[in-house]
């Protein structure tokens, strides 16, 4: 008689466990995400940044004179 019940506690473990896994599969989905979205958007404002340091230098030059 003892068995199912042991059987049921270690279903029972075994969902909790597979609920936690999928949570954190979740999460970690999500935070891979987030690192790529700020990744491409470094990438995307690489040229902008390089643009304003060269018109920066630029005006500096000028400035010297």
């Amino acid at each position: 008689m003892q068995t199912p019940v042991f059987r049921d506690w270690r279903h029972m473990a075994d969902r909790a466990k597979l609920a936690k896994a999928r949570e954190e599969e979740d999460y970690y989905k999500h935070r891979a995400q987030e690192v790529h979205r700020r990744i491409s958007f470094l990438e995307n404002s690489r040229s902008d940044i390089v643009g304003a340091i060269d018109r920066l230098k630029w005006r500096r030059a000028e400035l010297a004179k």
